[in-house]
């Protein structure tokens, strides 16, 4: 069975295949160069220019590796980026703080 990504996801992934196309004609380069640079076959470099969910992560990220935009793959997850968690720790914290006992020094 093929795993088959959620709408949004698929919309995603396939805007980030656009915009890594746009990078790479931007420098002038053929998909044949691009791949060869990735390490990957053309066709599996097409892959990654359409958005396809099977090619693997490393590809994808060699390829924006290749097109020097590895600060942004490290930006993907970063906690700072992450309103839902943040949401979520702010309901963590404590009503209110109260200093230490002096017994528990």
């Amino acid at each position: 069975m093929r795993f088959l990504p959620p709408p949004p996801l698929v919309s995603a992934m396939q805007q980030m295949g656009a915009n890594i196309e746009i990078a790479r004609k931007r420098r002038r380069w053929t998909e044949a160069m691009m791949a060869e640079r990735v390490g990957v076959s053309r066709q599996t470099y097409s892959k990654i220019e359409s958005g396809d969910p099977s090619v693997s992560w490393g590809a994808v990220a060699s390829a924006l590796f290749v097109l020097q935009m590895t600060d942004q793959v490290s930006q993907l997850a970063a906690p700072e980026n992450d309103p839902v968690g943040m949401h979520l720790s702010e309901e963590d914290l404590p009503m209110r703080v109260r200093r230490p006992s002096k017994r528990g020094r």
